[in-house]
């Protein structure tokens, strides 16, 4: 113990980086846990497309979302809270909800919106659209409107 004061007094920046990143890793986690997310893969996301038992939401922009997206997936400038009303909460009721980043990484903002408006646990697409496109799997283009 005493080793580990006399190391954090004479490298105080390591420490504190260290120090910050270990806080972050369990902000990140708890949060995670608490919003009832789950990082799922690419090949569990296509077992889901194939049942249709999936509903895709892409937060990524909307020019991006345009060159390229995975087939069946929302952009979500097209949800709104208005638009989810009991009708389309039904059909939801029974489907998986995916989110999709570019990376995976900045989904806390996208999982927060969704949770208030669906109240059911989201899954989040592991390493996003970068990680869809390593493991060289089709995407589809879409028209801009």
């Amino acid at each position: 113990m005493k080793d580990i004061i006399v190391f954090f007094n004479k490298y105080k920046m390591i420490s504190s980086i260290w120090t910050i990143l270990f806080f972050s890793f369990i902000f990140i986690n708890l949060y995670q846990f608490f919003l009832k997310l789950k990082n799922i893969s690419s090949y569990q996301l296509i077992r889901w497309i194939n049942r249709e038992k999936s509903i895709i939401f892409d937060f990524r922009n909307y020019d991006d979302f345009c060159k390229e997206h995975i087939i069946h997936s929302i952009h979500f400038s097209e949800i709104s809270s208005k638009e989810v009303n009991e009708k389309n909460i039904k059909k939801i009721k029974d489907k998986k909800i995916i989110v999709i980043t570019e990376n995976g990484t900045e989904i806390l903002k996208p999982t927060r919106m969704l949770k208030k408006l669906i109240h059911k646990k989201i899954y989040v697409l592991t390493n996003g659209i970068n990680g869809w496109k390593k493991d060289h799997l089709p995407l589809v283009r879409k028209k801009k409107l």
